[in-house]
């Protein structure tokens, strides 16, 4: 994971997959993931996912 601007709130992830459905899986694990570990903290994420190849967006 890299943060191209170290005062802005992006990070670029770069994950690994085969086919799009497993992308797709795998990005909303990561969301899951990310808000379980906000709750427990009593916080909350604002998570989009765009894939900078196609355009793609999760949110």
């Amino acid at each position: 994971m890299e943060k191209p601007d170290p005062k802005g709130n992006n990070y670029i992830l770069r994950v690994p997959y085969e086919t799009e459905q497993e992308l797709d899986e795998l990005v909303d694990e990561l969301n899951r993931d990310a808000t379980y570990a906000a709750d427990m903290r009593y916080c909350y994420v604002e998570l989009d996912v765009v894939h900078q190849e196609t355009g793609k967006i999760w949110n």
